[in-house]
């Protein structure tokens, strides 16, 4: 049986080859149910400025009396008239009024806001940053996913396709003392200066350990455009909370400084916060370990002289108790699963003390044992004479390999033939290669060609952000260095 229809379109969503507005309509009838005549406009002007419908106006046909309720009950009280009907006066002014907020979504649209997204563990934020993503993706706009850490960079975007650090996308320098003018290397005419100027979108997550950054006058520059980061959206993500920008021999106004706070940008951004811990609410349990957790980072649990009292958690004597704790059984690793490994760690201030963890725990299950020896040579052949081979193999400069690099099969870290526990490429097998690193934070500079792997059983409470554990172990033995 053949249908004749008036339009193509009209053919089209007959045959399914185009999208209904079906949703829509199921949308506006539930907000109708629970929400009043404004708020059900306020809906109705959304979806045609965001999502363009096949059919705007027979949408709104169907729903003008609900559209138009409060006007018609305003016009009943004014005229005190019980009998007062619906007339295409009351319609003209809801129309009206749909118009006035569709011009100021056009308007808001246009303008590009920049947003801080303060969200606390567990309230959904990587969920959320993930579904932005895709859904300027889906509009065929470049957006953008970068992170301050590579760990916190396989939670954003997927990071086999667009999660990236933030100083790999933007050619950040790692010397946080750069010039106040400083602006980013990048070349308007190479393929990263072309991408940026496409994109529309770009997600940062993890921001509060970030030192206050030049991307302003890059982006400004690469656009051609003066308005705030070069016109582009810009959504901040991350909770002050936590872990703040780490200034060697900083002081604690150092590290204000460095804050994203205390930025030129900071002024530009509209913040809105994540506070209902949805890990817990999905879960259906008690939110009392969250609020607690909360509580300490805005400094309101009540304390004596500073100290958080033992409720917060379980308080063990030694380091070989806390290990046995985090990691029982651990003599039995090789039976262990993946899994197993990856839902607990322990996390310490200073890369120090996680050395000495990771030794220890590594000496409690069998294994075959490596020592692996680095090669160690000073840049500038007129430093050999002052800088012995001796003296730069007992140098261990932050976030790098030692000289003598043990490893054990069966640790979370083996040698060349690694497998990814966390992230999207979770479980695949990778093969490392040793590579050189000259350290920035020396008098001098000098090269070591070592792999870049360390046993992680212990990692610092840095390397832990944006990570997500099941079983944390905290060794406060020395004081924290940086906030969080």
């Amino acid at each position: 049986m053949q249908i004749i229809h008036a339009t193509f379109k009209a053919a089209c969503l007959a045959l399914g080859l185009s999208e209904s507005d079906e949703q829509w309509k199921y949308a506006l009838a539930d907000v109708n149910v629970s929400e009043n005549p404004s708020k059900l406009r306020e809906l109705f002007a959304i979806i045609i400025v965001f999502y363009q419908p096949s059919e705007p106006q027979s949408l709104g046909e169907q729903f003008r009396n609900d559209l138009c309720e409060d006007i018609l009950h305003t016009e009943r009280t004014q005229s005190n008239d019980l009998q007062f009907t619906f007339s295409d006066e009351i319609f003209n002014r809801g129309l009206i009024e749909i118009e006035d907020k569709v011009v100021c979504l056009k308007r808001s649209e246009s303008s590009r806001k920049s947003i801080f997204l303060d969200a606390p563990r567990g309230t959904g934020k990587t969920f959320l940053i993930n579904l932005l993503l895709a859904q300027i993706r889906s509009s065929v706009k470049v957006a953008l996913a970068v992170a301050s850490s590579g760990i916190a960079a396989t939670r954003v975007g997927d990071f086999l396709s667009g999660g990236r650090t933030v100083h790999s996308t933007f050619k950040l320098p790692l010397n946080v003392l750069f010039d106040t003018e400083y602006v980013c290397p990048i070349h308007k005419n190479g393929p990263i200066g072309k991408i940026l100027q496409e994109t529309s979108f770009v997600l940062w997550d993890e921001c509060t350990m970030s030192h206050r950054s030049a991307i302003d006058r890059t982006l400004k520059y690469l656009k051609c455009n003066n308005k705030f980061v070069g016109g582009i959206t810009f959504v901040f993500a991350g909770d002050f909370c936590q872990t703040l920008p780490v200034i060697p021999k900083g002081t604690r106004a150092d590290v204000v400084y460095a804050c994203l706070k205390s930025s030129s940008i900071w002024n530009n951004v509209e913040k809105y916060y994540l506070r209902t811990n949805m890990r817990v609410y999905l879960c259906g349990r008690d939110d009392i370990f969250p609020a607690r957790l909360l509580k300490i980072g805005n400094r309101t649990l009540e304390n004596e002289n500073g100290s958080i009292n033992h409720t917060i958690g379980r308080v063990v004597n030694n380091v070989e108790e806390l290990i046995s704790t985090v990691y029982p059984d651990i003599f039995n690793l090789s039976n262990k699963s993946y899994q197993w490994l990856c839902e607990r760690a322990i996390i310490s201030p200073r890369n120090v003390t996680t050395g000495e963890i990771n030794d220890i725990i590594r000496l409690k299950f069998d294994g075959h044992s490596r020592e692996y020896l680095s090669i160690d040579t000073v840049t500038s052949t007129d430093d050999a004479i002052h800088f012995p081979q001796e003296f730069l193999n007992s140098l261990s400069p932050s976030d790098f390999p030692p000289h003598k690099l043990k490893l054990k099969i069966g640790a979370p870290i083996t040698l060349l033939e690694a497998v990814i526990l966390t992230g999207p490429a979770k479980r695949e097998i990778v093969f490392i290669p040793r590579i050189p690193m000259i350290p920035s934070d020396l008098s001098f500079s000098f090269k070591r060609l070592q792999f870049p792997v360390k046993d992680s059983f212990a990692i610092t409470i840095n390397k832990a952000q944006g990570q997500t554990f099941k079983y944390v172990g905290v060794d406060l033995r020395t004081e924290c260095f940086s906030h969080g």
